[in-house]
């Protein structure tokens, strides 16, 4: 938007742009940060700016009146807009600069023109935290203009009241005037943003904070959930409402909370019961499962907190384990004893195949068993290959003797004639057992 006026032309008033100013005090209309043409945010130090038109499009940002909304009379949003413009009306009448512990003076005066409340109460109806208000009266910090209006909005008092503005303006014999009514006490009204504000990104949100208008919603939502039969932190049912600090508003509404938290207790009771009732049937089992498997069947992350409930029913399970491996570990070993005894051997990998053991159990658990097994497999593999070789020798002496009988030479191609179940002995082991037979004979 853009006011013109005959004299001076198109201007932009000073109020405009500042962040606490949302409607125009003159035309009660919402400002907007964005050309009506091309979009893009108003900028006012940019290198094409002209009063009243965009510097990127350079078209024309006013509107005609009958394009622009109807105007919507929202107090806060009037009170900030008017109060704006007294500030920056009180400025030039100011004769020395503003001191800067001037918002703790304001803190004081108010606190103690208002006795009764203390920084609890205050952060509650200006929407601020105890901590905010406490830096600010050390003057450690200050305010943002936001939380300064929205502080004095709370208490109907302006900001150039709270300031002291208005006291040297007075003495100075010009006084400043108010261009708002006075509006009720205590009434903390929640800090509005500008037109298309909400479709900017925020690099870091603010929480909100607790007002007196909110206590309802907190009700309503706590009703809900007790009747709802489930158990949900009054907390976390806070937290989802937008809010970082609900302590001060629960301690409100602690019947509804104690409803909720003995729903806690009911449902921790019966967490418990379950809890008790799987681990006493894991015990009967057979075999009972590790600790971890029935944590993870009930939704736990270790078995810590099995532990921490059941502790005698836990190290039970435990004990009843290790006897159920003990016992285990007799039955491997039999069977491994019982395959030792035989004639015949597996590979150690094989033969657990095939009988449904572990290797590396039995590699671990009964080493010594797993030594004489590889002892054993070692020696008769070596007996069966000798009985092999020996075999192998007798039949090429038979053929090279049934070739010598008959007045031929015993090379490997008559031999293989001969015995055609030696061709798959190789070519240089073949001859060396036709040589070997050859000295012999």
């Amino acid at each position: 938007m853009a006011e013109k006026n005959s004299i001076t032309g198109a201007y932009e008033p000073l109020i405009w742009s500042i962040k606490v100013t949302y409607r125009c005090p003159f035309h009660r209309t919402s400002l907007d940060d964005n050309c009506p043409r091309c979009g893009r945010s108003w900028s006012p130090l940019a290198a094409n700016s002209k009063p009243g038109h965009c510097a990127w499009c350079l078209s024309w940002l006013g509107k005609p009146m009958s394009e622009v909304d109807a105007p919507i009379a929202d107090p806060y949003e009037m009170w900030c807009s008017n109060q704006a413009a007294s500030l920056v009306g009180a400025i030039p009448k100011v004769s020395s600069i503003l001191s800067a512990d001037a918002v703790a003076r304001g803190l004081q005066s108010l606190l103690g023109s208002r006795s009764a409340f203390n920084l609890s109460l205050i952060a509650e109806y200006s929407g601020c935290t105890r901590r905010s208000i406490r830096m600010w009266l050390e003057g450690s910090t200050r305010p943002r203009l936001e939380s300064l209006f929205r502080l004095c909005y709370s208490f109907d008092i302006t900001p150039v009241q709270f300031l002291g503005l208005s006291e040297q303006a007075d003495e100075n014999g010009k006084g400043a005037s108010n261009l708002c009514s006075a509006l009720k006490r205590f009434t903390n009204h929640p800090t509005k943003v500008r037109q298309n504000d909400i479709d900017r990104p925020s690099s870091r949100p603010r929480s909100k904070r607790w007002n007196a208008l909110d206590l309802d919603r907190l009700r309503s939502a706590l009703e809900a959930t007790v009747d709802s039969g489930e158990y949900v932190s009054p907390r976390k049912i806070a937290k989802g409402l937008g809010y970082s600090s609900p302590d001060r508003m629960l301690q409100r509404l602690a019947g509804l909370c104690a409803a909720l938290n003995a729903r806690r207790n009911e449902t921790t009771q019966a967490r418990k019961l379950h809890i008790r009732t799987i681990l006493e049937n894991a015990l009967v089992e057979s075999s009972p499962p590790a600790l971890r498997d029935i944590a993870s069947s009930l939704g736990l992350s270790s078995s810590t907190a099995l532990r921490l409930l059941e502790p005698e029913l836990c190290d039970q399970i435990l004990a009843r384990g290790k006897e159920r491996d003990h016992e285990m570990l007799e039955d491997v070993k039999s069977i491994v004893e019982c395959a030792l005894e035989g004639s015949h051997l597996l590979p150690f990998g094989k033969f657990c195949r095939q009988a449904g053991l572990s290797a590396s159990l039995i590699d671990s658990r009964l080493p010594d068993q797993k030594k004489a097994y590889d002892q054993r497999y070692r020696s008769l593999t070596a007996a069966e290959r000798m009985r092999k070789d020996e075999s192998f020798r007798r039949e090429v002496e038979l053929s090279v003797s049934a070739l010598r009988e008959r007045g031929e030479y015993p090379s490997v191609g008559r031999v293989v004639a001969e015995n055609p179940t030696l061709r798959y002995a190789g070519w240089y082991r073949l001859q060396g057992a036709i040589l070997s037979a050859t000295d012999a004979i």
